[in-house]
């Protein structure tokens, strides 16, 4: 669910006034009385609804996992096949397009809080720990929270609700938002904590920006590269596992989770939704793609790009990769062509 530290949702917005409010209000025509008073209380992901929270479902492949979605108003397909919900105080709201419409509707309840996301006017944090060590201009939003023994470097800017562990260390021109940073991390220069993650969806008059409401959570051992960006999720959060080593100029995409002890070297991308296990190596400028998965101790040469999941132990190199001996011997053979 969207975290509150983070985002304010406005207050006492009922769903007929908001759907009503973004253009929507036939869709109101399913509801009754009292469901159309319901007031938003935030958003998240199906099936993790809590009471009154907003989540969407736009293909009805996915529809199984309504069935275990106990609250929440849910946005689906006009074709969608709806679950036994007797037992169950959801919601279901049929509209053409439920991406768009739950885009809408989160622009509504957390626009105004996003647009001040970025505002940092204080110089000393709600809460600061023993030998704390603060350079100048050095800026924070409400309720930052710091932890023993860190060292924050000047021109650093730390937005609203970031929580910092022990014995961090934090380089120059370093600005995080919508983030938990564990303990022994350190963060290099010029790098770019919980930025807005890319993620557009297209109109007749232009790319529509989908809110993002997620977070950043680096864990315990995490080392942060020069001019890197770690960007929050959309709904979920954004993960870098305890001990994980990114290089200088790496970027990392909404919503990706990078396991335990992993190495990324530099210039290396990560697009929105992939996933590595714990343990991988990343070569320079390796990428991988949206909503790929690594298995744990996979090898990705230099260069490479990953186009698809790949199991555990697997070593890969090429564009797109494929397993390190099948791209040696078609190598080997274009060599061999390029000499006949």
């Amino acid at each position: 669910m969207v975290d509150q530290r983070f985002y304010a949702i406005k207050q006492n917005v009922c769903l007929a006034d908001a759907l009503s409010a973004i253009g929507e209000g036939a869709i109101g025509a399913q509801l009754d009385k009292k469901d159309a008073q319901r007031v938003f209380t935030g958003a998240g992901t199906v099936p993790f609804l809590h009471e009154n929270e907003l989540g969407f479902i736009a293909d009805s492949k996915y529809m199984e996992v309504a069935a275990d979605c106990a609250h929440g108003v849910v946005l689906v397909a006009e074709d969608a096949e709806l679950p036994d919900v007797q037992a169950s105080d959801a919601l279901y709201l049929r509209c053409s397009d439920p991406y768009r419409t739950f885009t809408g509707l989160l622009d509504l309840l957390y626009g105004d809080s996003l647009r001040l996301l970025g505002y940092c006017a204080e110089t000393s944090p709600k809460a600061l720990g023993n030998g704390v060590h603060l350079a100048p201009n050095v800026y924070f939003g409400a309720d930052v929270e710091i932890g023993d023994n860190a060292v924050i470097g000047p021109n650093c800017s730390i937005g609203r609700g970031v929580t910092i562990g022990h014995n961090v260390m934090i380089g120059d021109n370093v600005s995080i938002q919508c983030a938990h940073i564990g303990d022994n991390v350190v963060i290099h220069s010029g790098a770019r904590i919980g930025v807005e993650g890319f993620g557009f969806l297209p109109r007749a008059d232009g790319p529509q920006k989908i809110p993002q409401l997620g977070r950043v959570i680096l864990q315990n051992g995490v080392e942060i590269g020069a001019n890197s960006c770690v960007d929050r999720g959309t709904l979920d959060d954004t993960i870098v596992g305890e001990n994980s080593k990114i290089d200088n100029l790496v970027q990392i995409g909404h919503n990706t989770k990078i396991g335990r002890n992993c190495q990324i070297a530099a210039k290396s991308g990560f697009a929105g939704s992939s996933e590595i296990g714990d343990n991988v190596l990343f070569g320079g400028r390796a990428s991988i793609v949206n909503k790929a998965k690594l298995g744990d101790r996979c090898v990705v040469m230099a260069c490479s790009i990953v186009s698809k999941s790949q199991k555990s132990d697997t070593i890969l190199a090429g564009n797109p990769a494929v397993e390190v001996k099948q791209w040696r011997r078609m190598q080997a053979k274009l060599k061999k062509m390029g000499r006949d």
